[in-house]
């Protein structure tokens, strides 16, 4: 999809749309003044206008020089690139914040499938993850870590399939080992939870397809947890319930599938700018266009917001 094909196309009810969609002019103005992207209407006349601009230069595919041109040839203002630049490099708190106000409002997040994760967790990984602060929510195989239950015992899958079936879930405990180096046992917890039954069976189909074609027997272990979602993760058990876990696994493939979406569509894996300020702007913009594509444009082709808009 090319956003912004030609500098004379003009669409100025869109791009009203756009101005209503993230609370109007005003509200606009209000973001851009708290957070000093905006001080004074000089040569650049409204915070609208340097949405225009930052919006033709970003996610447009403009270079500065080409943007200051076609903005003075049309009227819109006459600044050089330089002061572009200065401008743009202000603009990266607010157009976060107005990528927050717009998620704040929406009615329930987007809706989507998960898909299978094939990046199986590393126990260096995940220790180098929880020395920095952070906690995680992977997926895995029931064969993807060396995993001990609170006796020390290895943890019996084929038992918490079973119990998962019962009672909805298991919920339990658990240490990463590393077998082969030394390594501190990593303690986490194991959430396993049924899948439906149409899902499953299509899990276990791929799961004989591929030992089929790599011409060996099926272990019965992976037909039975075929039908289960393996998540591990270091959240706390009282403020994350299993349910909670599945809905924010689901959250973070949508991400990853947005930040793909990103990078294919709106070229946001080609970072042209070398100055840290306006490379944040530069990324902001291409997050706030995608939430507004996504929000109010999906289902039509996008017109292009130029500096000649009127």
């Amino acid at each position: 999809m090319q956003l912004f094909s030609s500098p004379d196309s003009t669409n100025p009810d869109m791009f009203a749309a756009l101005v209503a969609r993230l609370g109007g002019a005003e509200a606009i103005e209000a973001l851009a003044r708290r957070h000093s992207a905006f001080h004074r209407a000089r040569h650049v006349k409204t915070p609208t206008d340097l949405l225009r601009l930052i919006l033709a230069y970003a996610p447009g595919g403009r270079s500065l020089r080409r943007l200051a041109a076609e903005a003075a040839a049309t009227g819109v203002v006459d600044v050089s690139d330089v002061a572009l630049l200065a401008r743009f490099r202000r603009c990266g708190d607010w157009l976060i914040a107005l990528c927050e106000n717009l998620l704040a409002r929406r009615d329930e997040p987007a809706g989507g499938r998960a898909r299978p994760d094939r990046g199986y967790p590393q126990p260096d990984g995940m220790r180098a993850t929880r020395d920095a602060g952070a906690d995680l929510l992977v997926r895995l195989t029931w064969n993807s870590l060396n995993l001990r239950n609170r006796a020390g015992e290895p943890v019996d899958w084929l038992d918490l399939f079973a119990k998962a079936d019962v009672a909805g879930h298991v919920d339990m405990p658990v240490t990463v080992h590393k077998a082969r180096r030394r390594f501190e046992p990593l303690p986490m917890r194991l959430v396993v939870t049924p899948k439906p039954p149409d899902i499953a069976e299509r899990a276990r189909d791929v799961a004989r397809h591929n030992a089929r074609k790599d011409q060996r027997n099926v272990d019965p272990r992976t037909l039975r947890a075929a039908g289960y979602m393996i998540l591990i993760t270091s959240l706390d058990a009282a403020a994350f319930p299993p349910q909670w876990l599945v809905r924010l696994y689901r959250v973070r493939w949508q991400i990853e599938l947005a930040f793909k979406r990103l990078k294919s569509i709106l070229r946001l894996d080609r970072l042209p700018a070398k100055d840290p300020g306006l490379a944040r702007a530069w990324i902001a913009a291409h997050l706030l266009l995608a939430l507004l594509i996504e929000d109010t444009t999906a289902q039509t082709q996008m017109a292009d917001f130029s500096p000649s808009q009127s």
